[in-house]
């Protein structure tokens, strides 16, 4: 999942993601992970367990943006254990109402 994005103020931000993380394919029930990756540089996401594909959460990890565009994917490498279900991403400024990108 690719998307390309603009901040008008360069700051630390919130990436989140809403996601189910049930029993996966593979029959285990346990943390995974995905890669996000901002204008080339990657991190990894992890991402708990939920009760079951029915049940949400949300992970989220603070990132340093300079002003201006930026390119955001969430993806799974081969070093990702993925089996994940996402439903939203969204990317977040901390206390700053209703400035908020989400996808």
């Amino acid at each position: 999942m690719t998307v390309d994005t603009s901040v008008e103020t360069t700051g630390r931000y919130r990436f989140a993601v809403r996601y189910a993380n049930g029993v996966a394919g593979d029959s285990q029930h346990k943390r995974r992970t995905l890669t996000l990756s901002i204008d080339g540089t990657d991190w990894t996401l992890s991402l708990p367990t939920t009760s079951d594909w029915n049940s949400w959460a949300q992970a989220a990890s603070s990132v340093q943006l300079d002003a201006g565009r930026h390119t955001i994917s969430l993806k799974r490498t081969t070093g990702d254990s993925g089996n994940v279900n996402i439903d939203s991403l969204a990317l977040l400024q901390p206390n700053s109402a209703g400035s908020e990108h989400r996808w």
